[in-house]
């Protein structure tokens, strides 16, 4: 929101609530605008997500219609080097995303 009013109406004001031994951190963070980037990709959390979902419907193109409401699939078109990426696609990388974790899923129960 802060740069939302800026670039509306080039001026604004921006109010900051917090408590005085936070100001500092959250201070630091809105002024340096650190980079944010999506930890899913690479998460256990989302292998389990795909295992359950995949169990039920075997196709990967609802998961990846899933996906594409997550920050990760913002992130990835944002930065995709990051995630290891050269295509700047939203779709392509979140297939590729869901065809590493279905195989490794795949390789998992086969090694069980």
């Amino acid at each position: 929101m802060q740069s939302r009013a800026i670039q509306q109406y080039g001026t604004g004001h921006f109010y900051l609530f917090c408590q005085a031994e936070s100001l500092e951190i959250y201070s630091r963070f809105l002024d340096d605008g650190l980079p944010l980037e999506s930890g899913l990709a690479d998460s256990q959390l989302l292998k389990d997500w795909i295992k359950t979902v995949y169990k039920f419907n075997d196709d990967k193109q609802q998961i990846v219609d899933a996906l594409s409401f997550t920050f990760l699939s913002q992130r990835i078109v944002d930065n995709p080097s990051y995630y290891g990426f050269t295509s700047h696609d939203r779709a392509e990388n979140l297939s590729y995303i869901v065809d590493q974790c279905v195989g490794y899923l795949h390789a998992q129960s086969k090694a069980s």
